[in-house]
């Protein structure tokens, strides 16, 4: 998934909107989720903190305890080498943090280098993109239109129209947020 978001252009210093990729929390956990019992596999043992966690989100959402499967989100700043000096490419990234199988694997929704973040304005337009795909899993329906409200593109967007406004294999709410020190 494409978005546009604005970001810091250093040679020019002034802020730029480019085209920024997206792995969209609701297709990849949607995708995931169509595998056998997978949802079994994401779904905390009963009793703990986070199951107790999902059930408050569960209430949240005006749906049955334990009938979503829990989500983290985390923000990663992952140092990289420049010319001369040192830079960060900063993550989002999602997990299922009850998940035997892939509670510590991390799937990245998108980074950018630092020296491309424009501040608010960029980290804004980056969250309201994730948290469009987040609200969509809690609904449990894919949605019928892009994050800003544009109706899907015909060339890019194709199985997105086709998917549009049917069921998820499940609901999924965010019970986890994270970050590191090179991120924050």
């Amino acid at each position: 998934y494409w978005a546009k978001i604005p970001t810091w252009v250093p040679k020019a210093k002034k802020i730029n909107m480019v085209w920024l990729p997206f792995l969209l929390p609701h297709e990849w956990l949607s995708n995931y989720l169509w595998q056998p019992d997978a949802q079994n596999d994401a779904m905390p043992e009963a009793g703990t903190f986070k199951s107790q966690k999902l059930a408050e989100m569960c209430e949240a959402w005006g749906n049955p305890a334990g009938s979503m499967v829990p989500l983290g989100i985390h923000g990663d700043g992952v140092p990289i080498q420049g010319r001369m000096n040192q830079s960060t490419l900063d993550f989002f990234t999602l997990n299922l943090p009850c998940s035997e199988t892939f509670q510590s694997q991390r799937m990245p929704i998108c980074c950018l280098e630092t020296k491309y973040n424009a501040g608010e304005q960029t980290c804004q337009a980056i969250c309201e993109v994730i948290a469009w795909s987040l609200k969509k899993l809690g609904e449990g329906k894919y949605p019928t239109e892009r994050h800003d409200g544009q109706p899907f593109s015909s060339n890019t967007d194709k199985e997105r129209q086709q998917m549009s406004g049917k069921e998820m294999p499940a609901k999924a709410a965010l019970i986890e947020m994270r970050s590191d020190w090179d991120w924050n």
